[in-house]
């Protein structure tokens, strides 16, 4: 049987960058497994279907542009915000009325979420969001070195994980169902979120960009040039250009999400 993989892409395909990051992401997947894997790609946000949580292994909510914190209120959100948000709660529902009832092979995706859809599956899930500080450029651009718990070390061999980061909002608070497993600063622990029921795993940084999507997004992000070689990193970090962890990283997710 082939691991099957759905796509929720938070961002329009057909917009500058969108072809490059699916064509990044699916590379990615097929890389990180030897037998047949089958990716479908769903875009809410030009109104196709949501992946039925029964007929896959794994489902991937990726980053996108939409501002979460300038539309609070539930009635101010695009239909495909609202959407999406209330998908993420129903696939939480599915995982906790099935449980251990659902016969032996099964399929019933584990949700990955990465930047945005690390922060809109924290707050569908009762988590808070926040403004990245001011006095860190109110954007993070560049590859950050996130510190594990040894929950965190656990789960992936390392104490620590280098990942391209472009964000300017942050999870604040993760909500119930979430347990961070990155250590440091207090802003800094909600960096990767983990539970095990349901199967949940998200990223606040990306870990399918390479330097090339790095650029282009900065660009975007800053109202810069996406052809710049380079880019200042956010204090603390390092160059766009530097190595980072993320092929390592989505190969975790892949042998994860086929456990």
């Amino acid at each position: 049987m082939a691991f099957r993989v759905a796509i929720l892409a938070n961002f329009d395909p057909d917009e500058p960058g969108g072809s490059e990051m699916l064509s990044r992401i699916t590379t990615l997947l097929r890389c990180s497994r030897t037998g047949a894997t089958e990716i479908t790609v769903h875009a809410a946000i030009r109104g196709d279907a949501f992946p039925d949580p029964s007929e896959y292994d794994l489902v991937i909510l990726t980053g996108g542009p939409f501002n979460l914190l300038k539309h609070t209120e539930e009635n101010e959100r695009p239909e495909w915000v609202r959407r999406t948000l209330g998908w993420i709660q129903e696939t939480v529902k599915f995982h906790e009325a099935s449980g251990l009832s659902e016969p032996r092979g099964k399929k019933k995706a584990k949700l990955v979420g990465i930047c945005w859809g690390h922060q809109a599956i924290a707050l569908a899930l009762g988590g808070r969001l926040g403004q990245v500080l001011q006095e860190r450029g109110g954007q993070s651009i560049g590859v950050e070195t996130v510190p594990l718990t040894s929950q965190g070390a656990a789960f992936f061999k390392t104490e620590s994980l280098d990942i391209q980061k472009n964000h300017a909002l942050v999870v604040i608070h993760p909500g119930s169902y979430l347990t961070p497993i990155a250590s440091g600063s207090a802003s800094s622990q909600n960096e990767v979120l983990l539970s095990h029921c349901p199967p949940i795993l998200t990223f606040q940084g990306h870990p399918e960009m390479d330097a090339a999507l790095a650029r282009l997004f900065a660009g975007f992000a800053t109202g810069g040039a996406s052809d710049r070689a380079d880019w200042i990193p956010s204090e603390g970090f390092k160059g766009i250009n530097d190595v980072h962890d993320g092929e390592a990283i989505l190969k975790r997710v892949v042998a994860w999400a086929a456990e």
